[in-house]
């Protein structure tokens, strides 16, 4: 049933430049002095989040003056904190924000989610099978060979696990698949910090490392422009109250370094929106809005078993993999900023102390990461596991099940 009391934007944001999402390694994190750090490849929902929060505020001309919590009435539209993860796992309150869906890319008007992680490879959840890691056989309840990509029937070679396994994504219309090497292009920046006198400090010598949008499909295309001459861009849909407007095309910042990205907010209809998107409905039974896309044939034929495709990354108990006949999953880091609208106020410094009124960081957790493949051998476990509304509320825990014909 749609949810008549909102209304969707499709939220497309562009890198002017490099763009750099912080990571657990961080200059100066829990006072440790790192000379080497390193951007995500894609934003948390939680940095979506936050950007969009920002946005309103700073459309309502609401943002908070230096050293001073904003003012009360920013509380009505993007809710009295930012996200928490807590054990209760209910709905959060971000004000006129009422959902994200996972975040996905566009070039042009093509979209593309997380593809399996298993893409160049079959695996059979076999009791006879086994493993075979460069030549020495390591058994377990499964049969992983690498597939030739350009020619799927041809003989299979063994896994690799220098190579390890597959990091891309899939265009959803198509089926075309898109390496992550040929998306994303890793620039860096090396320096050293100065004193007070303006004299370098040789202990403080760094290392950075930002990503660009690799090149587009423009024949136009000049590595010398930035990355607005590009053609991708970062995606999510959200779900807002029916009274707020978002302008149609703004500057914003995001990230570890506040670097710039164009935003766009296009309306979008309820059928657009191929993401599942949390409805605004309080429900602590609601379901985990499973969706299925209309994935190509050559998916569902790379191996024959029913498997849940995580298209974002996802918080799940320990007990989901019993419920699996075997699992394809890496694990990410994940930490996020918290904030409130009634005791924040230094929003330039970080600290772990919740007495502080500066920005918090939250303990660190481990998540499932987007792409990673699930056989259930029981599904309503699995998918009862998947279930948290807080998460799913801001695009977290979206999956997608593959049911071969």
């Amino acid at each position: 049933m749609p949810d008549i009391a909102s209304k969707i934007y499709l939220v497309k944001l562009k890198p002017l430049h490099s763009y750099f999402f912080g990571g657990e390694r961080t200059f100066g994190f829990n006072q440790k002095q790192n000379y080497l750090v390193q951007s995500r490849k894609w934003p948390q929902q939680t940095t979506l989040l936050g950007a969009l929060r920002y946005l309103i505020l700073r459309e309502h001309g609401l943002l908070a003056p230096k050293g001073k919590p904003v003012p009360e009435e920013a509380e009505s539209l993007i809710g009295p904190h930012s996200f928490q993860f807590d054990s209760s796992n209910a709905r959060q309150n971000y004000g006129m924000i009422h959902a994200l869906s996972s975040v996905f890319l566009m070039e042009g008007a093509r979209r593309f989610v997380p593809a399996p992680l298993n893409w160049n490879h079959s695996l059979l959840p076999e009791p006879q099978a086994h493993v075979w890691f460069g030549g020495d056989g390591s058994w377990t309840p499964a049969h992983l060979m690498k597939r030739n990509a350009q020619s799927p029937n041809t003989e299979k070679s063994p896994f690799d696990p220098k190579k390890g396994l597959s990091h891309g994504l899939m265009e959803i219309q198509t089926g075309a698949y898109l390496p992550e090497s040929d998306i994303f292009t890793e620039t860096a920046q090396v320096g050293i910090e100065k004193g007070k006198k303006g004299q370098p400090r040789t202990e403080a010598f760094y290392k950075q490392k930002s990503y660009t949008f690799s090149r587009g499909s423009h024949n136009d295309y000049n590595p010398y422009q930035p990355a607005t001459w590009q053609n991708w861009s970062f995606a999510c849909f959200v779900r807002v109250a029916p009274d707020l407007s978002l302008p149609a095309s703004t500057y914003l910042p995001m990230g570890g370094e506040r670097r710039h990205f164009l935003c766009e907010c296009v309306p979008q209809k309820s059928e657009d929106c191929f993401l599942p998107l949390a409805t605004h409905h309080e429900s602590s039974g609601e379901e985990p809005h499973p969706y299925q896309l209309a994935l190509p044939d050559l998916v569902s034929q790379q191996d024959p078993q029913t498997r849940l495709l995580l298209l974002s990354d996802a918080g799940v108990p320990a007990h989901i993999f019993e419920a699996c006949k075997m699992t394809v999953t890496d694990t990410t880091d994940f930490r996020f900023l918290q904030t409130s609208v009634d005791r924040t106020t230094r929003y330039a410094n970080i600290s772990t102390d919740p007495d502080t009124q500066d920005l918090q960081k939250s303990d660190k957790y481990s998540l499932l990461q987007k792409g990673s493949v699930l056989y259930p051998k029981d599904l309503s476990t699995v998918l009862k596991a998947l279930q948290h509304p807080g998460l799913q509320q801001i695009g977290y825990n979206t999956f997608t099940i593959i049911n071969p014909a």
